[in-house]
């Protein structure tokens, strides 16, 4: 067994203490420590929670009016009103839901001391992260999903670290990488010593960018055995007597439900489900026991493993459909913005010869009916191949005895920006940790940098607040800024001010 007991690793995914209590997100961040530190590792999760800019009521409704009509925002209101009985109902079940998930994230996972909120404060912490840690991992999930927004990008890119190890492990884009964001990519994948995705799909996008396909790893889910599931699991208090469907309708809840009620009236049996059903609703599916949304991460392991079929619109249904061994559907995404989200799926799937578990159309479960036949021990051998693979080389890597892509920049400073660009806005001084930059008057008068190349670590800090390297990025309320431009009507005023005597004219108000 390898082992690298005196490293220490930092996990960067898609869940902090507080932040995320998805299944999936939650079990897969859990698999990932688990078998690191079975295999002898010391590993913490990053504790981190993205900054998440939420537009105002007023902003969300001008949007809506200019993008569908003042007739479908009419529409949206009372809608609104109609489910408002719904929401007060959710959110109750939200906290009793959130406090089991936080329950579990408390007894299984090892979290670092200190809390992040943002990648700035990881920027202002990098020093001290640096000190703690020798290796920097990321992964799994859709941490590379564009539609994290730029900055928390940076962060699950790590970007906020330089010169030392960075791994990637199973990371997922699960979207197209738009050219405005390919440099971003490139400048911080180019610094990862090894890299490996989730998904064909996520692969051929960073090829794209990085002019090499990274290596295609298993979910960290299929990392641990059957039997470490099974330990995990713990009976759900909502009680369904045997055999019933396990639903888990993350997505498409209203196309999945009804054709899961037909089918289950025409067998006799009963199922649960994810999505809750409220109030009179509840009268269309009579065979629906109950929905299972306020239980925690056990529960739901549990329900799955003893259910005797699976319906699920969820990545990680497939995959604990897999480890349990149920025979499942999958249902696919319809929707042209959301068609690449279903390349984690199909990929799995066509490794392990199961492609046609998965459609589109919830419909063809009634022309199927519940179809149970699967080759158990035949997918276990080929999920046996993937595994091995895949652990080999996340094991090799930690190591380091794989060849590194990283490409390490000897004068990764602002040493490089020229006087003729620099702002002077003393950005560089100010966080850098060691004290290698002054800021000097230059022979024109203004105040530029001057790197100690001696004292220097080359660890970037200065190039990533910058704003000549990374130019602040305007929303899209700020795309067309507006300019004035003014100057006083007085002569004297005018000629002996610097700025065009602007300034003493608004200082008369003031």
């Amino acid at each position: 067994m390898i082992s690298l007991s005196n490293k220490k690793i930092l996990l960067i995914t898609l869940i902090g203490r507080n932040f995320n209590n998805n299944y999936g997100a939650v079990l897969q961040a859990f698999a990932l420590q688990d078998f690191l530190l079975s295999n002898r590792f010391y590993v913490e999760i990053l504790d981190y929670e993205p900054e998440i800019e939420r537009a105002s009521v007023f902003e969300k409704s001008l949007k809506v009016i200019r993008e569908k009509g003042f007739g479908f925002f009419l529409l949206k209101i009372f809608q609104k009103i109609k489910v408002i009985g719904e929401e007060i109902l959710l959110n109750s079940y939200n906290q009793v839901r959130n406090q089991k998930i936080s329950a579990f994230k408390s007894s299984t996972i090892l979290f670092t001391e200190k809390r992040y909120s943002g990648y700035d404060d990881l920027i202002r912490d990098s020093t001290e992260l640096l000190k703690s840690f020798d290796i920097f991992l990321v992964g799994s999930d859709q941490v590379w999903n564009m539609w994290n927004g730029e900055k928390d990008l940076r962060a699950y890119l790590l970007g906020f670290v330089k010169n030392v190890k960075k791994i990637s492990y199973a990371s997922s884009v699960s979207s197209e990488i738009p050219e405005t964001l390919a440099n971003l990519y490139l400048k911080h994948l180019r610094e990862f010593d090894y890299i490996s995705v989730r998904e064909e799909e996520s692969a051929q996008e960073l090829e794209k960018v990085l002019g090499y396909k990274p290596k295609v790893n298993i979910d960290p889910t299929l990392l641990l055995t059957k039997e470490r599931w099974e330990v995990l699991a713990q009976p759900s208090n909502q009680l369904i007597e045997k055999p019933y469907v396990f639903v888990y309708d993350l997505y498409r809840s209203k196309d999945i439900l009804p054709v899961v009620e037909k089918v289950s009236r025409k067998q006799g049996i009963k199922y649960v489900n994810y999505q809750p059903v409220f109030f009179l609703k509840k009268i269309r599916f009579p065979n629906l026991k109950f929905s299972y949304y306020t239980e925690g991460p056990r529960e739901f392991l549990w329900l799955l493993k003893e259910s005797s079929f699976v319906v699920t619109s969820s990545f990680h249904g497939v995959v604990f459909s897999i480890i349990f061994e149920r025979p499942f559907y999958a249902i696919l995404w319809d929707k042209k913005d959301r068609i690449k989200q279903n390349g984690r799926i199909i990929d799995l799937l066509e490794k392990l010869g199961l492609r046609g578990r998965a459609f589109t159309d919830p419909k063809e479960i009634l022309k199927r009916g519940l179809d149970e036949n699967i080759d158990w021990g035949r997918i276990r051998e080929k999920l046996k191949e993937l595994q091995e693979d895949s652990i080999s080389w996340l094991l090799e890597a930690l190591v380091g005895n794989l060849p590194s892509r990283a490409i390490k920049p000897k004068n990764n400073n602002v040493a490089i920006i020229g006087k003729q660009d620099c702002t002077g806005c003393f950005a560089c001084y100010n966080i850098c940790p060691v004290d290698a930059i002054e800021m000097a008057l230059s022979d024109e008068g203004f105040y530029v940098p001057r790197v100690n190349e001696t004292a220097c670590t080359n660890c970037g800090l200065c190039l990533e607040v910058c704003p000549v390297v990374n130019p602040p990025s305007l929303d899209d309320r700020f795309s067309a800024p507006k300019v004035y431009v003014a100057w006083s009507l007085d002569d004297v005023t005018r000629i002996n001010s610097s700025s065009g005597g602007i300034y003493p004219e608004l200082a008369r108000f003031v």
